[in-house]
């Protein structure tokens, strides 16, 4: 552990050398805490915020049997991981500068508004002897802070438990038959069908060409009508 001595006179409005040397030593301690304080906050969130992205998920699985949805299984998963980058973004992003940092470890610690008071004394250039005698004292304090072991992390388990609830509707409704399978089977079969029947009009059409008769207008005729069969084979949905 390492404490500084500030000595000096007296001095107001502007940042002095020790001042400096102060916010340097503190910055790292500081640092540390809000990174665990960035943990317990994110964690906090997702606790608070999991059972959205699950009725989210259970949503689009209720949708899936109402109406047929290709690559369900896909689209189920688009609120979980809309979730996910909303935890990742507020936990990794969120503004906590280093004044913020110190008034939460105040308040989480019970350290009596220590730290921010002496790091707010050392923003405005504040000199005297009871200054630096806070300096040293929230420095040394800091400098015993151990995040891990201080600053323990939380869940908010009422909301966990919505969570518990959607989770077990979210597998119930991947576990169970789904009605709309066999109608996404049978479209799966009309598609194969008609590509299938595409790939024999392009065939026909292709030996068709390749005939050594004279071009005639029925010919180019009956090639065109094959191409525009074909097209349209190949375009079907599957639906019918």
């Amino acid at each position: 552990m390492t404490t500084s001595g500030y000595g000096g006179d007296a001095a107001v409005g502007r940042d002095t050398p020790s001042a400096t040397l102060f916010r340097a030593e503190l910055g790292p301690p500081l640092r540390a805490i809000g990174r665990r304080l960035r943990l317990r906050d994110g964690l906090l969130f997702a606790s608070r915020t999991l059972w959205l992205g699950l009725a989210g998920t259970a949503l689009v699985l209720v949708a899936g049997r109402l109406r047929p949805i290709e690559r369900l299984e896909g689209w189920a998963g688009v609120p979980l991981l809309i979730w996910l980058i909303t935890v990742l973004g507020y936990t990794l992003m969120r503004p906590l500068p280093l004044a913020a940092v110190a008034r939460r470890a105040d308040i989480t610690l019970g350290l009596k508004e220590r730290l921010s008071t002496a790091l707010e004394l050392a923003a405005r250039g504040t000199r005297g002897e009871l200054v630096e005698r806070q300096w040293n004292d929230a420095l040394s304090m800091a400098q015993r802070i151990n995040p891990r072991r201080d600053i323990g992390l939380t869940a908010d388990r009422r909301a966990l438990r919505w969570a518990g609830l959607a989770a077990v509707a979210v597998l119930l409704l991947a576990i169970l038959p789904n009605p709309m399978d066999a109608v996404l089977e049978h479209r799966a079969a009309v598609r194969a069908a008609t590509q299938e029947q595409a790939r024999q009009v392009e065939a026909l059409r292709e030996e068709l060409r390749q005939e050594t008769t004279p071009t005639s207008e029925e010919r180019e005729e009956l090639l065109r009508q094959l191409a525009e069969l074909a097209r349209k084979l190949r375009e079907n949905p599957g639906v019918e």
